[in-house]
């Protein structure tokens, strides 16, 4: 059994040795002490800073770490807390030199780090030179919770880190304004579904954000009930875990949609909600991330939660019984609009509130799809778009159950503006008014689309309705480094290249994975530059199946 606490403990060593490294040592400059971390920009974050300081605290006051009281650490750590004092604006806030400028929201994700830093410090440091640490600490953090109360927010996650940064620093300084704000905050309520899903959708990123938030609002609080919007979004998450370790992202509404992560932000919570809610799952993923590390980014997440293991030394001895994951089951999840299959090294993922709304994944190959009809410029499948100004609009419909898969449907009309039948006044240069204008008949255009999972894979139905003649395309990005053979061709499916199937099947193959896909249908070459629809990936290797409305195609694709 993995002794986590063990491997957290070389790992966050090992990433120690690297922050040795990278510390800059320019006295002359206002950045002296800082840490630029992994950014190929180079550029000397605060935040990037204040989380390593809670990284070298965690190592130099542990007894079993090999950095444990080293006074070179001790000296280096003197030098990063004199920088943090030296940037931090004058209301308290600290910058986020890339985009972000007196942000309290960035200020609030610093500010629970320094909490815990005082936090690790006040627990194991009893010499001078604690005191003092504790001492320029305790200021920083006052005038930090200062500078979040006199600011706001952006993202809708920000609303819980900024009340938990405050409600910790609230338990320090006591000062009654920060526990105040934060309270408004909370009085919002938590924007987490019966799905267990965040109103960002963000699985590679916010929704670990939201749930350390909340379990630091617990803590802080003394409310159970945050845990259990924490418990809900980890059970959700093990059911979007893909056959090759990473994360289904594809309904994101930020910047990690249909990006590939891997859940190593998750480590220390399911560490810790495994313990707290005595769950095997939780623990089988605790250490299926621990032990499943692939780049160094890997080191960094999990040496950014080690402090977990200082503060509450019961971590270091993990006793809970760990169970299999699940790899064979079927879940709708109807608030959030997203269906999930998986059957064991296969899965299959719909989604509403993506254009990449199907996707089919065997082992590392990938496959996405997305459906576009070049009709007004809003023909774009399950990307609702509306255009006042031409009076045109297209709108896709939830994913509906049916006896045997699931259905959507996509609906879009446009129109053409009429001459004025008596016109009073004459019209200015230039002033069309557009507004006062009667219209054309309505031009439909529908598509249904059905998806019934089959043997090995899913047979896909796609019919459309209305204006006939309209050229659309359904467009397959793939894995690039696959091979792509069909009835009369064989070739390398490289990243930002296409191509058009005319007929048959394609087989599609990375290492031992291979995926079925077909029939094909070509009857056109109107596809990258096609109006109204989405660029197509530069990372992926794109087959295009083409045709003209009126359509009614059926399509497999399977695992083989």
């Amino acid at each position: 059994m993995v002794n986590h606490y063990q491997k957290a403990l070389k790992i966050t060593e090992e990433w120690t040795a690297y922050l040795w490294e990278n510390q800059i040592k320019e006295s002359a400059t206002i950045h002296n002490g800082a840490f630029t971390g992994n950014y190929l920009d180079q550029l000397a974050r605060p935040k990037e800073s204040i989380y390593t300081l809670n990284v070298l605290v965690s190592v130099y006051y542990c007894p079993d770490s090999k950095y444990y009281c080293n006074e070179e650490l001790a000296n280096r750590i003197e030098l990063l807390l004199a920088y943090i004092e030296r940037v931090q604006r004058l209301d308290g806030n600290f910058d986020l030199p890339s985009v972000n400028y007196y942000s309290a929201p960035d200020t609030a994700f610093m500010t629970q780090r320094l909490n815990t830093a005082y936090r690790v410090i006040d627990q194991y440091g009893q010499d001078e030179r604690s005191t003092g640490l504790k001492n320029r600490l305790y200021q920083i953090i006052k005038k930090a919770g200062t500078g979040i109360c006199q600011g706001g927010f952006h993202t809708p996650n920000h609303r819980w880190v900024i009340a938990a940064a405050l409600m910790m620093s609230y338990n320090l300084v006591g000062v009654e304004l920060f526990k105040g704000i934060a309270e408004k905050y909370l009085a919002e309520g938590i924007d987490c579904n019966q799905d267990g899903e965040f109103s960002e959708r963000s699985t590679g990123i916010y929704n670990a954000v939201n749930d350390n938030a909340l379990i630091l609002l617990s803590e802080a609080t003394g409310r159970g009930e945050f845990l259990e919007y924490v418990r809900k979004n980890l059970e959700m998450i093990i059911l979007f875990l893909e056959p090759d370790g990473s994360l289904y992202t594809g309904n994101s509404t930020r910047q990690d949609q249909a990006s590939k992560f891997y859940p190593d932000n998750y480590y220390h919570l399911y560490l810790e909600m495994a313990v707290r809610f005595n769950n095997g799952r939780f623990a089988e993923m605790a250490r299926k991330i621990i032990e499943d590390q692939r780049y160094q980014l890997s080191l960094k997440n999990i040496a950014d939660s080690f402090h977990i293991f200082m503060l509450r030394p019961a971590l270091q001895d993990f006793t809970v019984k760990r169970e299999l994951l699940p790899v064979n089951f079927k879940k709708h999840y109807r608030d959030s609009g997203v269906v999930r299959v998986r059957r064991g090294k296969m899965s299959i993922t719909i989604t509403e509130n993506s254009s990449e709304f199907l996707v089919f994944k065997v082992g590392q190959l990938r496959l996405y799809l997305k459906i576009c009809a070049s009709f007004f410029s809003i023909g774009q499948f399950n990307a609702d778009q509306s255009d006042q100004r031409w009076r045109r609009a297209s709108k896709t419909g939830r994913i509906k159950p049916t006896p045997d898969g699931y259905q959507m449907d996509f609906a879009a009309s446009g129109c053409y503006y009429l001459p004025f039948e008596d016109l009073t006044a004459e019209l200015e240069w230039g002033d069309m008014r557009y507004a006062d204008r009667e219209t054309s008949g309505e031009i439909k255009l529908s598509l249904q689309i059905i998806i019934k999972e089959i043997e090995q894979g899913l047979e896909l139905s796609i019919k459309s309705a209305g204006c006939d003649r309209v050229p659309i395309k359904l467009e397959f990005g793939i894995t690039p480094g696959c091979i792509v053979e069909g009835e009369s061709y064989l070739l390398d499916g490289i990243a930002g290249q296409s191509m058009v199937a005319k007929s048959g099947q394609l087989r599609l193959q990375k290492d031992e994975d291979i995926i079925q896909l077909g029939p094909a249908f070509g009857r056109h070459r109107y596809t990258d530059y096609m109006r109204g629809s989405e660029p197509p990936s530069k990372n992926d290797f794109i087959v295009y199946f083409t045709d003209f409305t009126n359509i009614d195609h059926k399509i497999t694709i399977v695992k083989r």
